[in-house]
């Protein structure tokens, strides 16, 4: 593995639900589909963190405050506007049942189950990029990510479609910090106190951000 300091962007060609996903979550999720780890098991959050097996992604590691975070930014973006649009979905009973056999018409309940009428908001952004700074591999990193064809929340009706990924090598690491800023959501440690443009938090700092086994204090750059 070519280990090299690396500036990826994802340029997007619609808007984005949700926030960014962290880089390593993305190569993660991509490299356990390639590697046929998600297939038998199905993970969630009582699921002990012990039995989820942290992936090989082409990413560097550093140890802070004894947990080994990986080498990426957290990612960096502008939101030139935001809006709600929404979600909206019925089940025509009086048009439909037209189309059924008078003799095989039944009672439906369209309040709850698959046929519930929905009408949510969703938060979408216009956001053109998406970067992220890391060490690794970008022969790799380019490999997993091609796969990658959106990103977010309601990325199978139309949100969030990566036109296209830049992997490029640069000369400084600007992963993890970056002269005396902190570019990453990293644990509580001695070692970040020379640092500033950050919040203290509670979350995750490793794959899988979701999980609680993985939470304890953290410090997040704003």
């Amino acid at each position: 593995m070519s280990i090299e300091n690396l500036k990826i962007t994802a340029t997007l060609r619609s808007p984005l639900v949700g926030d960014p996903p962290y880089l390593d979550a993305l190569l993660t999720y991509e490299l356990g589909f390639k590697m046929h780890k998600f297939e038998d098991m199905k993970f969630n959050k009582s699921t002990p963190i012990e039995k989820i097996e942290r992936l090989p992604i082409p990413l560097t590691q550093c140890e802070i405050n004894g947990v080994k975070v990986n080498s990426c930014s957290d990612p960096i973006f502008i939101i030139k506007t935001e809006w709600h649009d929404k979600l909206s979905k019925r089940f025509e009973t009086d048009r439909l049942s037209l189309l059924i056999d008078p003799n095989k018409r039944k009672n439906i309940t369209p309040g709850t189950g698959h046929l519930k009428s929905r009408w949510q908001p969703l938060h979408a952004k216009l956001v053109d990029k998406i970067v992220w700074f890391a060490r690794g591999d970008a022969k790799e990193c380019r490999r997993l990510l091609k796969g990658i064809v959106s990103l977010g929340y309601y990325r199978k009706i139309g949100y969030g479609l990566v036109a296209k990924w830049e992997v490029e090598k640069i000369e400084n690491n600007y992963s993890v910090f970056a002269d005396n800023k902190i570019m990453k959501t990293l644990p509580i440690s001695n070692k970040i106190k020379n640092y500033e443009g950050y919040r203290i938090s509670y979350g995750a700092c490793v794959p899988p951000y979701w999980h609680p086994g993985n939470f304890q204090e953290v410090v997040i750059p704003c």
